[in-house]
């Protein structure tokens, strides 16, 4: 099929009704996509055995959108946390990704904060570079009443082929006036457009201990197995000697009920932040798949932490790393930790979304694509391909 024929592909799929969207006729394995058959650029080595990088990164910034029709003229949109997919419709890949966005009515970039209104999005792309951003957008936005009724801030979405759904994992968060309330959710789409959000959730709140002591901060990751489990990764602190949570952010695995409803977290770290310097103060966010009969995880990890307005606290020298398993809920650091691929050293990867698609990983990278010498600040999104070398 002819470029010009592949771009009609796509805008059918988005003419279309919902649920005939892009991604609703999901193949039941992976899709055999090599990326390099459709992408205008080539992909080159990195410093990491058998990692390479997409030569004309990012392949994701931002969109033109505005989902705010009161909106001033001089606003726009600044996207935060992504997933992404892809799907194998008619013998070619379509690449979707979710995406949340604030309105951002500052004239400098600066806005798009917590109380800012807000949306989910998705969009389409038949080369995982031009993309076409669906015209129900935002697809999830303001849900009053509920204890998310105020924003979605860190998500992961997974594919669930034993349910022939997708799974949305999120923080949400309600701000009543003198303080935030925010906790860790699930939804569910047949579609990857229409999310229906369990009627009877039990949310994992932040600042309110599980049992086991354990202080859940944010959904990390979030996988489903051929059989359709769920198991979710969280970021979470536990409870030190006097009662109080610890400084270190650990990553805790944990069971998603068949309607999403609650969660059994495990009381064992999945992964344990440190001692090595890399991850020592914190396991921020995650993508697991696998691959043979082998698990990976990338994770991201963070050497430090910085006090930020309000004595809240952020993540700082962020990069790639990654751990194996093959149970899933033990996991083991790779000795060549972390991987050389955050952009000019700069230690600013904030996060990761992962794919198998036949013998490869694919990866999406969050990190700062300023120029060098630069002093602009660019959140964007770049691509990567792993192919695990022997005895990784």
């Amino acid at each position: 099929m002819s470029m010009v024929g592949r771009a009609t592909l796509v805008v059918v799929l988005l003419a279309s009704c919902s649920k005939e969207y892009g991604v609703s006729a999901i193949a039941g394995s992976e899709p055999a996509v090599n990326p390099e058959d459709f992408m205008p650029c080539e992909f080159s080595d990195t410093d990491v055995e058998g990692m390479r990088m997409y030569d004309c990164n990012p392949v994701f910034e931002a969109t033109d959108e505005m989902w705010f029709r009161d909106a001033p003229d001089s606003a726009s949109m600044k996207t935060g946390s992504v997933g992404f997919y892809t799907n194998l419709v008619m013998g070619f890949p379509i690449y979707q990704i979710w995406y949340v966005a604030r309105l951002d009515e500052s004239t400098d970039g600066s806005g798009g904060g917590y109380l800012d209104d807000w949306g989910l999005g998705t969009a389409v792309s038949e080369n995982g570079v031009d993309w076409v951003a669906h015209e129900a957008n935002p697809v999830v936005s303001a849900r009053p009443g509920r204890w998310d009724e105020d924003g979605i801030n860190t998500m992961h979405i997974a594919r669930d082929d034993a349910n022939g759904r997708y799974v949305l994992a999120y923080q949400g968060y309600i701000f009543n006036g003198t303080n935030f309330e925010i906790g860790t959710g699930a939804a569910e789409s047949k579609d990857g457009v229409e999310w229906t959000f369990p009627t009877a959730a039990e949310p994992l709140m932040q600042g309110v201990p599980t049992a086991d002591n354990i202080f859940i901060s944010w959904p990390s990751a979030i996988y489903a197995n051929e059989s359709g489990l769920i198991t979710g990764y969280l970021s979470g602190s536990q409870m030190d000697d006097f009662g109080l949570q610890e400084e270190e952010l650990d990553l805790f695995a944990a069971e998603l009920t068949d309607d999403l409803s609650s969660w059994k977290v495990y009381s064992e770290p999945a992964l344990l932040a440190g001692p090595e310097l890399y991850d020592r103060a914190a396991i921020t966010t995650a993508a697991v798949v696998k691959l043979g009969d082998t698990l990976y995880m990338f994770y991201v990890g963070a050497e430090a932490w910085e006090t930020i307005m309000g004595g809240a606290r952020v993540p700082i020298r962020s990069t790639l790393n990654v751990a194996t398993s093959t149970t899933g809920i033990s996991w083991t650091k790779h000795p060549g930790n972390p991987l050389a691929v955050d952009l000019g050293d700069k230690k600013e990867l904030s996060s990761v979304a992962a794919q198998v698609v036949g013998d490869t990983i694919h990866l999406w990278l969050t990190d700062n694509y300023a120029e060098a010498g630069s002093e602009d600040y660019r959140r964007a999104v770049g691509y990567y391909l792993f192919k695990p070398p022997e005895g990784f």
